[in-house]
């Protein structure tokens, strides 16, 4: 219970993902694999900045989550 509230709210994970999209750069012309994808919150970010991304969780209340935060860009195809 509480690893699933920590991945649905993720707040202490925020400086780590600034440092990788950062490192990244990524945009439009790039796709991203996210490997234990949680609930979604960095493919969010990846996804906002225009790239397309896949996302991959053991859990399947995480890959639910991450197709709820995500639906858009799911629909778009993006994801």
């Amino acid at each position: 219970l509480i690893g699933r509230l920590i991945y649905r709210h993720p707040a202490g994970h925020e400086a780590s993902f600034a440092m990788m999209l950062d490192a990244l750069h990524p945009g439009p012309e790039d796709r991203l694999l996210d490997l234990g994808c949680g609930g979604g919150v960095f493919l969010e970010r990846v996804l906002a900045r225009g790239a397309s991304a896949a996302g991959l969780d053991h859990s399947p209340d995480m890959v639910a989550e991450t197709r709820r935060r995500n639906a858009a860009a799911l629909a778009a195809g993006r994801l």
